[in-house]
């Protein structure tokens, strides 16, 4: 019977305990599943679990196609662990059949075995990464061509990319701290993405510049998402800053051309200017209450679907101060998180957020 399942999806998180326990208790072995196609693992189980579940890996299947690995990486502490971790990267990308692997280990090495499937690869949950680590992991992945990414922090020895990484058409990733000159060489390295989205912390490009990467370098871009945060403790130079980033996002480019839109939120006692493209592409959303907000969307843009990809969301209350309604519509939440006080302006804002969460309970 087992050498027919083609699907294994296991699961130690709170609303399915015990999933991984019962499999390895029942005497199963991955080596069993001959014609395993597609495995997904969430591994919240303790360390000696964990660690019998990715010695197994050494056998899955040679037919798989489909990886998830999500690993509760606080159990993972050790000077063992780079080696341990770079000899299970070696064997995923020794599978030759498989096409998509989304892993979340505590630290992620560039594998030395070049895969010769591999098209879709997702990285969560490691810290950094730099341009150096990108060009070797393309190297051993040719055929990669959707690339997930984590944060990208500044490293002082980092080197900037000096080949083109022409096999990638999609890339979503974040930056932290890095210059803006490296980042515009690092999108120039890719002259075949069609789809790119990118948060940046404490950095922005303005429009004209990114209207000129995008025509002469990324010319098969169909797809921007992005968001950028500038920090400024300066109020009037919030307030300078605001109308200039608008104006560079509203040539005809922008607004005619590719009809890709962006907001800008700042709030008055917030150092934080958040400008994003609408409709907003991310998981989380971090509200400042009062907010203050300009668009370059046209007068009857509708928000109602704007923030559907939004479930997690935090909202800040910072003073008791008049504000608009809020003309933001969050129907897809699973996750609140409040400050307090709340006053009664700021509840009646609110409750229909609430109200949502609790029908989708």
């Amino acid at each position: 019977m087992v050498d027919q399942i083609t699907s294994i999806r296991l699961s130690d998180h709170d609303n399915i305990p015990y999933e991984i326990d019962r499999f390895l208790s029942h005497g199963f072995t991955f080596r069993q599943f001959t014609r395993l196609k597609s495995l997904t693992l969430y591994c919240n189980c303790c360390k000696q679990v964990q660690e019998k579940i990715l010695f197994e890996l050494h056998y899955i299947s040679t037919e798989l196609t489909h990886l998830t690995i999500i690993l509760n990486t606080n159990y993972y502490f050790g000077i063992d662990i780079n080696e341990r971790n770079r000899s299970l990267v070696n064997i995923i990308w020794s599978l030759p059949k498989l096409i998509y692997c989304k892993i979340k280990m505590p630290y992620f090495p560039v594998p030395t075995i070049v895969s010769t499937s591999l098209q879709h690869l997702l990285i969560v949950g490691r810290p950094f990464y730099s341009f150096h680590d990108i060009a070797y992991l393309i190297k051993y992945t040719p055929h990669l061509k959707q690339l997930t990414l984590p944060r990208k922090e500044r490293q002082s020895t980092d080197h900037e990319l000096s080949s083109s990484l022409t096999s990638i058409i999609s890339l979503n990733t974040e930056f932290y701290l890095e210059q803006e000159h490296r980042i515009i060489n690092f999108f120039r390295n890719m002259p075949n993405l069609c789809q790119l989205t990118f948060r940046m912390v404490n950095l922005y490009i303005d429009g004209y510049k990114l209207e000129q990467i995008i025509r002469n370098d990324l010319i098969k871009l169909k797809i921007l998402r992005f968001e950028m945060s500038i920090i400024s403790n300066n109020e009037n130079i919030r307030i300078q800053k605001v109308p200039e980033l608008l104006k560079s996002y509203s040539s005809p480019f922008w607004l005619e051309e590719r009809r890709w839109f962006v907001r800008c939120d700042w709030q008055q006692n917030n150092n934080n200017v958040y400008l994003y493209t609408l409709p907003y592409a991310f998981y989380d959303y971090h509200l400042v209450w009062p907010i203050r907000s300009q668009l370059t969307c046209f007068p009857d843009y509708t928000y109602d679907w704007s923030y559907n990809r939004v479930q997690k969301l935090r909202v800040w209350h910072t003073a008791d101060q008049k504000s608009a309604q809020l003309n933001m519509h969050f129907s897809q939440i699973n996750r609140l998180i409040l400050s307090f006080p709340i006053d009664n302006q700021f509840y009646s804002i609110i409750r229909p957020i609430i109200s949502i969460i609790r029908k989708t309970c």
